[in-house]
């Protein structure tokens, strides 16, 4: 710990134990165009940002790019500890993402859960929509989209325009969603599942997977572990038989 703290220094005020020259610098420059540009979400970050460290090497060789880590995950006026990988390219877009994790409010997160009413499985997703949010009104929105191929999955499918289908529901009932540029949550359609519908994909609650479209592409995401994979079509226009499988083995 005292190795640790030795390396310690603020940026704008808040403590960071991140070693590297170059995150720290990302850092700065990500900050100071949130104070630039929403001075009120700057003096809240300031407030609630107990401190920047990095990810151990472990937590590195896992995948993990960066997370915002409250005391209570749901009480959003709890301090947050923000935790970056040093050496990631994407360190922009990632600390950005992050920070909107730390800025979020209850009732940004309240009004994207409660478009998707009782679907458990949309509570972490509320909260990407939230960041992402964040992300783009301090000004990072072209960057983080041109970056988001290489994101993780639960980030790379939560882009402007995009589309998913849930459902059937307990009474036969599919949803269509579309996120709108502020990262909100609108109902486009409801239907009553068709023998068409079932015929290609059976039962969804079984297989836990979600239909997206981004950008006119059609993708299917595992709810267990968020992977994200675009299956072939045959000739005929429908999925090879294995199409509802997660690439992660989840599912089957």
């Amino acid at each position: 710990m005292n190795e640790r703290r030795s390396h310690d220094q603020t940026i704008y005020g808040i403590p960071c134990s991140v070693k590297s020259d170059e995150l720290r610098q990302a850092i700065r420059i990500v900050l100071r165009q949130i104070r630039q540009r929403a001075p009120e979400d700057f003096r809240r970050i300031q407030a609630r940002v107990r401190r920047f460290v990095p990810w151990s090497c472990k937590e590195k060789s896992e995948g993990n790019l960066g997370g915002s880590f409250r005391q209570a995950p749901y009480d959003f006026e709890t301090p947050s500890v923000v935790k970056l990988s040093e050496g990631t390219p994407l360190s922009i877009s990632i600390i950005a993402h992050e920070l909107g994790h730390a800025c979020t409010r209850e009732d940004d997160w309240l009004q994207r859960l409660d478009a998707l009413g009782a679907w458990d499985e949309f509570i972490d997703g509320a909260g990407e929509l939230c960041a992402n949010y964040y992300a783009y009104k301090w000004g990072f929105g072209r960057r983080v989209g041109q970056e988001r191929r290489f994101l993780t999955t639960a980030h790379q499918r939560l882009a402007p325009g995009s589309f998913f289908t849930v459902g059937p529901d307990g009474r036969g009932m599919i949803r269509s969603y579309r996120i709108d540029r502020r990262f909100r949550i609108r109902l486009v359609s409801t239907k009553k599942e068709s023998a068409e519908d079932a015929g290609e994909v059976g039962d969804w609650r079984k297989v836990r997977i979600l239909r997206l479209f981004t950008g006119g592409c059609e993708h299917f995401r595992c709810l267990t572990c968020g992977r994200v994979w675009k299956p072939e079509r045959r000739p005929t226009g429908t999925f090879a038989p294995d199409w509802w499988k997660c690439p992660n083995g989840c599912n089957f």
